[in-house]
């Protein structure tokens, strides 16, 4: 239950000291939101026992001095969660001064309040969520009938209760909200096996041209295509679709050419890479690591770690620990003790399991395939 409580809470928190989470909220002028300081203040109390005037713990003291520090905004969710587990009355409460904030903010006329306020209930107080949205609609927030939907689709699993809250949004004249709500109204039939009627939803996106939802709705109706068509598809989406939705039709294609053997899947992964979008860059380097591994490829892996070095590519020591599977492979242990030791050093991940490895005799290497260790 409240999985998302710390990281909220330390957002409040950090408006206190300065911190990123002191900009207005979505909707407000700029000049700060005296509301969410104060609520933040009201946390520091309950979380670290500190008082208006006493000077701030050392955690916010720090993230006062560096706004930017992304080790201090984790030291401060931590603490928060510290805190949470130590006192279980302090969740309650930490949840009422955060659902006052938002309700202050209604109160006041700002009807985006209460859809943020139905975000933060969405997952542990569905019931009050719902309320939540359907005020916000009444009061004129159009958009928030698309979160009802979800919430009525993902929580709620009211599939009927959700058509209907998608069929009201897109009937908006808002083209990006009704583009987006005919996208989820497939996506739902989807989930009630109505090929034919998601098939039409999907279609109904993409004729409206939409540089997201169309090319999303590309996407999904690939996804349950022959390749042929799914190959068409996903090209499209690249070429009319924005930078996110390009690099994560790109990656699918990438995938779909190396289930079938092409070579092109490289070359495709590599463009996502070279795109830099954060959610699919990673995960395009991931798979061309794999590929290269599975071609036992160490010049393409050395190549890659620096690329990805190169690029601030979260998973570039990835390609070192499997620059160490390939040397091991072929008896260069020497070779890759060396990659591993460096993965280490630079933190990567599962850095235990790699110890290990470099501390077996060399004749009882595992010798196992690509992969992350566990896979």
């Amino acid at each position: 239950m409240w999985d998302f409580l710390p990281a909220v809470a330390a957002r409040f928190m950090a408006a206190v000291a300065g911190g990123p989470a002191s900009a207005p909220a979505p909707g407000r002028a700029a000049g700060g939101d005296p509301g969410r300081e104060a609520a933040g203040r009201q946390l520091v109390s309950l979380v670290c026992g500190v008082q208006g005037g006493q000077r701030l713990p050392g955690v916010l003291a720090r993230l006062a001095l560096d706004p930017a520090s992304r080790r201090a905004r984790d030291d401060l969710e931590h603490q928060v969660l510290d805190a949470l587990e130590a006192d279980q009355d302090l969740l309650p409460r930490a949840v009422a001064v955060i659902e006052a904030y938002y309700r202050q903010r209604a109160a006041a006329g700002d009807p985006g309040a209460l859809a943020e306020l139905g975000d933060f209930l969405y997952w542990d107080e569905p019931a009050a969520a719902r309320a939540a949205y359907q005020a916000a609609i009444r009061a004129g927030h159009a958009r928030a009938s698309l979160s009802l939907a979800r919430l009525l689709h993902d929580v709620l699993e009211d599939e009927e209760a959700a058509l209907v809250a998608c069929q009201q949004a897109a009937a908006s004249e808002d083209q990006d909200l009704s583009a987006e709500a005919w996208y989820q109204i497939a996506l739902v039939q989807v989930a009630r096996r109505g090929a034919a009627a998601a098939r039409a939803g999907f279609e109904r996106v993409i004729d409206t041209g939409h540089p997201v939802w169309a090319a999303a709705a590309m996407v999904g109706l690939a996804r349950g295509a022959a390749p042929p068509e799914a190959r068409s598809l996903y090209r499209r989406a690249i070429e009319e679709g924005d930078a996110g939705w390009s690099a994560h039709a790109s990656w699918l294609l990438a995938n779909l050419l190396e289930r079938q053997g092409h070579a092109a899947a490289a070359g495709v992964w590599q463009r996502v890479i070279d795109s830099g979008q954060p959610a699919w860059a990673a995960a395009a380097f991931t798979s061309l690591v794999n590929l290269l591994a599975s071609r036992g490829d160490a010049q393409g892996l050395r190549a890659a770690y620096r690329h990805g070095l190169d690029h601030g590519n979260p998973e570039a020591l990835y390609a070192l620990v499997q620059l160490g599977q390939v040397l091991a492979e072929r008896g260069d242990i020497a070779g890759a003790h060396a990659a591993w030791q460096q993965a280490i050093d630079a933190g990567c991940e599962d850095a235990g399991y790699w110890r290990e490895r470099m501390s077996a005799v060399p004749s009882e290497e595992p010798g196992a395939g690509p992969g992350r260790p566990g896979s």
